[in-house]
């Protein structure tokens, strides 16, 4: 008998095929995507071993299903993609364990720069989409 093959099978429950998820791999794709979006995005920062993460992925699936079109939800997995996640590890914003979730609100107007903050509310569906919708950048101009 063989304990190897469902520890082969781990990576899976992570945002793989057909979720809403996006997962971010590389520098390039996270400042095409991310840092040039007129879009709000939620970024988890997690590691594939890390309990609390494997319990935060189907509340972020969630959170993905539910803002679909409206937030883009995104995962970085601190240990297979380590460069990215340390390029934003910035000091005002560490990522101090996983998972961490980021929300990158993009810059208003020619001049802006994309603002990071960190969510450190509770890690369930509702309450972070509240979060989330509370920072969505407003385009009506006012007349």
């Amino acid at each position: 008998h063989s304990t190897a093959a469902p520890s082969s099978k781990k990576s899976e429950r992570f945002y793989e095929f057909g979720s809403n998820v996006i997962k971010l791999n590389d520098e390039k794709q996270f400042k095409r995507e991310v840092m040039q979006s007129s879009y709000l995005w939620a970024i988890e920062f997690y590691r594939e071993g890390c309990g609390y993460c494997q319990l935060l992925t189907p509340v972020w699936e969630k959170v993905a299903e539910h803002l679909k079109n409206l937030v883009r939800v995104a995962a970085v997995d601190t240990e297979r993609s380590g460069s990215l996640a340390a390029n934003h590890a910035d000091p005002s914003n560490p990522i101090q364990g996983v998972p961490t979730i980021k929300i990158y609100i993009p810059a208003q107007g020619p001049k802006g720069k994309t603002r990071v903050v960190v969510y450190n509310g509770e890690r369930k569906a509702k309450p972070i989409i509240t979060f989330l919708t509370q920072h969505m950048p407003s385009y009506v101009e006012p007349l």
